[in-house]
């Protein structure tokens, strides 16, 4: 069964367009409790396993974890957040 996944309504178009051309397995609840929400954050925002501050950050051990939960490759996830405009910070690697 896909997660299920609440998007603030700015949003909504840029994250279907993103896990359909993605082929990640969610599906957008338009209310209630999910699985993983996704917000316009403010500037410096960090995002976490149930939140996707838009605009903001996240650590890249929790964008591994955040590809994990999704059932995607982690290029796929890469995608989806840099299409929200999520930024990668404390890379393992020493990449970001």
């Amino acid at each position: 069964m896909p997660l299920t996944l609440n998007v603030q309504s700015e949003l909504a178009e840029t994250v279907k367009d993103l896990i359909e051309k993605e082929s990640i397995p969610l599906t957008i609840v338009d209310d209630g409790a999910a699985d993983l929400r996704i917000v316009v954050g403010q500037e410096g925002a960090e995002s976490t396993l149930e939140v996707l501050q838009g605009g903001g950050w996240i650590a890249c051990a929790t964008a591994r974890e955040l590809a994990r939960k999704l059932n995607t490759e982690i290029v796929a996830a890469g995608r989806l957040l840099n299409g929200l405009e999520i930024k990668i910070k404390a890379c393992e690697l020493g990449c970001f």
